[in-house]
């Protein structure tokens, strides 16, 4: 039986603008295609049994190794170049299993407590708030807590592990350059520039939120191929806590995975409370 609802007509899903065209066709490729079999076994003990929603499926990177190891996983992508990777490496008869859907378009066309466990990977949380104004609302930890079945959890993984340093906002742009080599257009630099400032919300008095313009240049030319914007938040290790316990989820801690990705990054574990019989 599918978790999608299939009687009622759905909004548009919208677009996800992060991972691009461009992007997709390099993402596997590339280090941020980097997949250990750890990665995969922590997952795995978490959700090995009950049905499972990823946010944030992208190419497949996670998900083909979970469905694989037997899990019952679902997914949604905001990225439709995204999607078309991953639907090219499933069968006819799983790709149902994944649709193209923005992660901020709430409700989702799935039922109320019809899932048992929410994977975040890849520190793609903050990156599913791109342009979102109203950081504060708390949106999407709020509507996992809807889909989650009483005891279900949630697992969030993030790339900071510590409290934010706030000083960053006065700091210069900063930069960060990765290459790729693309079948057609050969080798290609991906410039990231970055800056920092404060935008207060509701839950959080400090919120800092990364503008970061990307360039994708080829190297023979330097012919710039794609340039995309994203106004993306950023929370430090100890506020998802209070993140969770706005949504209605109880906090149960923060694993920090040292070699899953290039740097150390933290598994948040959420839990929804089983109501008191």
């Amino acid at each position: 039986m599918t978790l999608w609802h299939v009687d009622r007509a759905w909004p548009e899903p919208g677009e996800s603008a992060v991972f691009s065209t461009l992007l997709s066709s390099l993402y596997d490729q590339s280090w941020y295609g980097k997949l250990l079999d750890a990665e995969v076994e922590f997952y795995f003990q978490y959700v090995r049994e009950g049905r499972v929603l990823e946010l944030g499926a992208g190419t497949g990177r996670l998900s083909a190794p979970l469905l694989r190891a037997g899990c019952d996983l679902y997914g949604i992508e905001g990225s439709s170049a995204m999607l078309a990777r991953l639907h090219e490496k499933l069968s006819p008869s799983e790709r149902y299993r994944f649709i193209h859907w923005n992660a901020q378009h709430t409700p989702y066309p799935i039922k109320a407590a019809s899932v048992d466990h929410v994977i975040i990977p890849f520190s793609t949380f903050g990156l599913m708030h791109n342009q979102v104004l109203d950081v504060g609302a708390n949106r999407l930890l709020r509507e996992l807590n809807r889909l989650l079945k009483p005891g279900g959890q949630v697992i969030l993984n993030d790339f900071r592990t510590t409290p934010l340093d706030r000083t960053e906002v006065d700091q210069a742009p900063w930069v960060a350059q990765f290459d790729h080599f693309h079948a057609v257009e050969g080798p290609i630099r991906e410039e990231q520039i970055s800056q920092f400032r404060i935008v207060p919300n509701r839950l959080c008095a400090q919120q800092m939120i990364r503008e970061r313009t990307t360039r994708f240049i080829r190297l023979r030319d330097s012919k710039v191929l794609e340039t995309h914007v994203e106004r993306i938040p950023l929370w430090g290790s100890d506020e998802f806590p209070r993140l969770g316990q706005d949504a209605g989820l109880t906090y149960l801690g923060g694993i920090l995975v040292p070699d899953f990705h290039d740097e150390t990054s933290m598994m948040h574990l959420y839990q929804k409370p089983v109501a008191a019989s």
